[in-house]
C-alpha cells in the first residue's frame, strides 16, 4: 500500500515539474506576440474556468470549515498572483534556455 502512496507521489511531482518547466517555454514564446499583463489575465481566465469546471462537475476535494477558508485564502492568493506575475514578467528579460 505505501509503494503505490510513493508511486504516486512521485508521478505527481514529476508531472507538476513538467508543467512548470513548459509553461516557461511557452510563456517565453507568448511574450514574442503579446505583452506581459495580457498573457497574465489570459492564465487567470483560463485558472477560473478550470476551477469552475472542476467545482461544477463535482470533484473537488473535502469540504472546508469557515476557519480553514479564512487561514488558507492569503496563501491560496498570494502563492499564484506573485508566482505568475513574476513568471511572466521575469522571462521578458530572462531567457528560457
Amino acid at each position: 500500500m505505501e509503494d503505490k502512496l510513493n508511486s504516486k507521489s512521485y508521478v505527481a511531482a514529476i508531472l507538476q515539474a513538467v508543467t512548470v518547466g513548459f509553461s516557461f517555454l511557452a510563456i517565453k514564446i507568448a511574450l514574442n506576440s503579446a505583452d506581459a499583463l495580457y498573457i497574465l489575465a489570459h492564465r487567470f481566465s483560463i485558472a477560473i474556468i478550470a476551477g469552475l469546471v472542476v467545482y461544477i462537475l463535482g470533484y473537488g476535494g473535502e469540504k472546508l470549515s469557515i476557519q480553514d477558508f479564512k487561514n488558507i485564502i492569503p496563501y491560496g492568493l498570494i502563492y499564484p498572483i506573485s508566482m505568475f506575475f513574476f513568471q511572466t514578467v521575469g522571462m521578458k528579460y530572462v531567457s528560457s534556455s
